[in-house]
């Protein structure tokens, strides 16, 4: 995967490595600190009780894991899973998620900003910080809200 520095401009904020994905037209990113694989498309059980966040579950080397409902929690259209796309494993919280995409891209340096985020995405609490490279706008989204919360002890 190919290594490009995202924004020209990275005055007072540290640039960080991310995992970039599309779904339709828009980029998005993960940082590469909390995506330990990305894989051909799998298929999705459904998950009652799941939430609308979540799309169901896939196993993974006997593992079950739940599948985020991205298109959807992103604001796309939502779809079935193609043949085609991409599940990114992620680490949500010390919780593993699968994030259907696209496709993945590649990798970026990339400084966020929090702050533009409020600003540029009215509406949606799923995005974290964004980020601008040479193609344009990238979003980062927020996962943890995605999760059921667990149980105390």
């Amino acid at each position: 995967m190919d290594l490009r520095c995202g924004s020209e401009d990275m005055s007072s904020r540290a640039a960080e490595p991310y995992l970039l994905f599309q779904i339709d037209a828009r980029r998005y990113g993960l940082p590469v600190a909390s995506v330990s694989e990305v894989l051909p498309a799998l298929a999705v059980d459904p998950l009652p009780g799941g939430g609308e966040a979540l799309a169901g579950a896939i196993t993974l080397r006997g593992r079950m894991i739940p599948v985020l409902a991205s298109r959807s929690y992103l604001g796309h259209e939502a779809r079935e899973v193609l043949a085609q796309d991409h599940f990114l494993i992620a680490d949500v919280g010390g919780r593993a998620l699968a994030v259907p995409c696209d496709r993945a891209l590649g990798l970026a340096l990339l400084s966020l900003e929090h702050e533009s985020a409020g600003e540029l995405v009215h509406d949606c609490d799923h995005i974290e910080g964004v980020a601008r490279d040479e193609d344009g706008l990238i979003l980062v989204p927020r996962l943890h809200a995605c999760l059921p919360q667990r149980a105390a002890a």
